[in-house]
Parts: C-alpha cells; structure tokens; sequence
C-alpha cells in the first residue's frame, strides 16, 4: 500500500492510505490558495512524522497553487537520486 502524507498550506497534516482519498487530496491541494506557504508531500510504505524515532522520507514534493491568479510551482528533492 502507498501512503501519501501531506503538510497542507493551511497547517493542517492529513495521510491517505488508498487511490481515491489521494486523488480527493490532489484535488483539494489544487484547488487551495497557497498564500503564505507551500504544500508538501511525501510518499512511502508508512506514514512520515516527526518524532524522535522517524520515519523520516529522503524525498519531498513541494506544491504552491495560486487558482486566483491561473499560477502553480512544483519543487522536488529526491536524496537518494544524484
């Protein structure tokens, strides 16, 4: 199974763990004013969150969307990837 976790541009955190809730979160993220900050996915086996322990991803999308002015920015780092 493929998790997608987002820290969404409203600071609210949310994981998806099937198909459709991830293509309810792409569209929501699209459709969002990013304002004051980005959008940023991660993708894995598990869930990504802060604690001491991890899981930490190697790999983060960024997303800033801006519906109201017809704009959008995708940045992408990838640590395993040279």
């Amino acid at each position: 199974m493929i998790v997608v976790t987002a820290s969404l541009t409203t600071g609210i955190v949310r994981a998806t763990q099937s198909m459709a809730e991830s293509l309810r979160l792409i569209d929501e993220i699209l459709a969002t004013d990013h304002v004051d900050w980005e959008t940023t996915l991660s993708i894995g086996d598990e869930e990504f969150h802060r604690t001491k322990d991890g899981p930490f991803p190697n790999h983060q999308l960024r997303i800033s969307v801006r519906p109201s002015a017809d704009l959008a920015a995708l940045n992408y780092m990838d640590h395993d990837d040279p």
